[in-house]
């Protein structure tokens, strides 16, 4: 057995707690440490027998669940607040795979109420990007959208860079570092992971968005491609992508 499928446990565990804080303390034995994925993916319409074969294949099959589960949010330029009670991201998940137009609008109204403590998480987790931090979302309580989204977005780059050494908006070189940090003992979750390294609407390259791409994009952004980008619901999404990957880093263990 190799040394990942021997972390298993602690390595699923730890997914868990990012997604629902003190999810853990219901992880008493080993059975319910499969009994309680078990439960969670069944309200998203999973079915027993393809959890227990998730959780028999968990690097290749768990990431794929995940990622039916989180694209119809993230491939539209939403990130998930992972520290969000369990309940109410699974009820945001779903409804973005049943009525996307809403979940959009609920989304970005509750992510509108929590920007004071988003901040506050943010500039906690990087200290040093406080006062970039602090004008960015000075700029949005103006509604300069125009200048805040382009600071969060960098600050998400700057982030990866800074503590992975990866360019995030190049996904195969991140794919290659990731890779070579896990070779390195590094705890990397995929599934964490697994929203950065896809084709979404936010890293999708040039060749990538078809013609009439209306959707938030980093390079169209900050290549001054995109002179349209100026929304709230635009700031949002960089806030929430730039809030994804502080607490995706924030998981991150360099060694073992």
């Amino acid at each position: 057995m190799s040394e990942k499928h021997v972390r298993f446990p602690e390595e699923f565990t730890r997914v868990l707690e990012a997604w629902a804080s003190g999810i853990n303390k219901a992880f008493d034995t080993v059975q319910k440490v499969v009994d309680e994925p078990k439960r969670m993916l069944q309200s998203f319409g999973e079915r027993n027998a393809e959890l227990l074969e998730a959780l028999r294949s968990f690097d290749v099959v768990f990431p794929a669940l995940v990622e039916d589960m989180l694209f119809p949010m993230v491939s539209l330029g939403w990130y998930p607040d992972i520290e969000m009670p369990f309940s109410n991201l699974s009820a945001v998940v779903d409804l973005f795979k049943t009525d996307s137009a809403s979940a959009e609008r609920e989304y970005a109204a509750f992510l509108s109420t929590e920007l004071t403590t988003v901040r506050e998480r943010l500039t906690l987790a990087a200290p040093t990007r406080a006062r970039v931090l602090k004008e960015g979302f000075e700029a949005h309580a103006q509604k300069l959208f125009f200048a805040s989204t382009p600071v969060f977005l960098a600050q998400a780059e700057g982030l990866v860079r800074e503590q992975l050494g990866a360019a995030l908006y190049s996904r195969k070189r991140l794919r290659q570092r990731v890779t070579e940090l896990e070779a390195e003992n590094w705890g990397l979750s995929e599934v964490l992971m697994l929203p950065l390294l896809e084709p979404t609407d936010i890293n999708k390259t040039e060749g990538e968005r078809l013609k009439g791409f209306s959707g938030l994009n980093r390079h169209a952004v900050l290549h001054g491609v995109d002179t349209t980008y100026g929304t709230e619901w635009n700031s949002l999404k960089a806030i929430s992508h730039l809030l994804f990957v502080s607490d995706v880093l924030g998981h991150v263990d360099k060694q073992f």
